[in-house]
């Protein structure tokens, strides 16, 4: 028997009211976008933070564009791979948190190094040249935390 693919993405985001209290900032759920140029994957925008330095205790709205945060921005969402994906190599200045949720798919770092990643995998992608890639015939759901960082190597 085959789990249920999630097909909607809820977001829950709290914040600290003018009394100090926690209350919540925004409940519900989040509409799809594309993700990537001509990549058919389908991406929910959930949260992220302005560059600089993280600010709590302040209502702040959500960050998204620029699509890859400056140094000390973050951004969170929740991507859907399409089965047959092969997205093309690239390297940002960022360090990325990120967790397979359903599906499998493969991290290709070139040069025959390369990870295959099935659900529960916990990704730490460090700024290096990759590819992100879904070799099977089902769509993989992954969740990444982008967090932009400073370049210390060429």
């Amino acid at each position: 028997m085959t789990a249920a693919m999630i097909e909607q993405v809820r977001s829950v985001v709290t914040t600290v009211g003018p009394d100090g209290a926690a209350t919540f900032a925004s409940a519900g759920e989040l509409t799809a976008v594309a993700a990537g140029r001509g990549t058919r994957a389908g991406q929910w925008p959930v949260w992220g933070t302005a560059d600089g330095t993280a600010v709590v205790g302040e209502p702040l709205p959500a960050v998204h564009h620029p699509y890859f945060p400056g140094e000390g921005g973050t951004r969170f969402f929740v991507v859907r791979l399409p089965p047959g994906l092969s997205g093309g190599f690239h390297r940002t200045d960022t360090i990325d948190y990120g967790v397979v949720i359903e599906g499998e798919i493969v991290l290709d770092l070139g040069d025959g190094a390369r990870q295959v990643l099935p659900a529960g995998t916990c990704i730490g992608q460090r700024g290096t040249r990759h590819a992100w890639r879904n070799e099977t015939g089902r769509p993989a759901l992954v969740a990444f935390v982008v967090v932009g960082a400073r370049r210390a190597v060429p």
